[in-house]
């Protein structure tokens, strides 16, 4: 599974000084139906040790795209992790992380992970 995020989101985590995105599932059951969606959250390291090692979240690394860092495929600079849930997710062989500017706040999508 190839993780990518776009060179957006890559500065906005480092001005927020965070360097991983969580990736978990948000469950709302107050009715007679139950809605689930994807939830995105960033975190720092020592957030991240405490879902990798208490919650067993897998942290998987990822990269910047669009990116030309001198090495020698485009846009192969390691930039942080994707801790992702212990349960079971559908996933695509490519997955892009963005953040997206509304008009008074910024939120994280995701393009290749399913519920």
């Amino acid at each position: 599974m190839d993780i990518q995020c776009t060179k957006e989101l890559a500065d906005y985590l480092k001005r927020k000084g965070k360097q991983h995105i969580v990736v978990d599932v948000a469950t709302s059951n107050a009715s007679d139906f139950e809605v689930s969606e994807i939830f995105l959250r960033m975190a720092d390291d020592a957030n991240a040790d405490y879902l990798i090692r208490k919650k067993r979240f897998r942290a998987m690394p990822f990269r910047i795209t669009g990116e030309d860092t001198g090495q020698e495929e485009k846009g192969k600079e390691k930039a942080g992790k994707v801790l992702l849930p212990p349960y079971r997710l559908e996933y695509d062989s490519v997955v892009i992380f963005d953040v997206k500017k509304g008009w008074f706040f910024w939120h994280l999508t995701v393009q290749g992970i399913r519920l």
